[in-house]
């Protein structure tokens, strides 16, 4: 009996040795996934923002190209003046 004993406990203890590897190998890579989670939340971020400055720039381009627009049509209303007086 006393054999039987040891060896349900033998198996046990290594059972336990096993079980707890694999606890520690869930644990590294639970870890590892929620650095993954912050780094793509991280990004988001990120993307929002480039998202927000991509349309800031937009607009500003739409005003600049108007604005140029405008200059380029003063001065051709300018040159035909010039040409009008010489």
């Amino acid at each position: 009996m006393k054999e039987q004993f040891k060896e349900w406990k033998k198996y046990i203890d290594s059972f336990n040795v096993q079980l707890n590897k694999k606890i520690d190998e869930i644990d590294i890579e639970k870890n590892e996934l929620q650095r993954a989670k912050k780094q793509i939340q991280k990004l988001e971020k990120t993307i929002q923002m480039l998202n927000k400055n991509n349309k800031s720039l937009a607009a500003s381009n739409r005003t600049l190209l108007q604005d140029n627009t405008l200059f380029h049509c003063k001065i051709e209303q300018t040159d035909r003046l010039i040409d009008m007086v010489a």
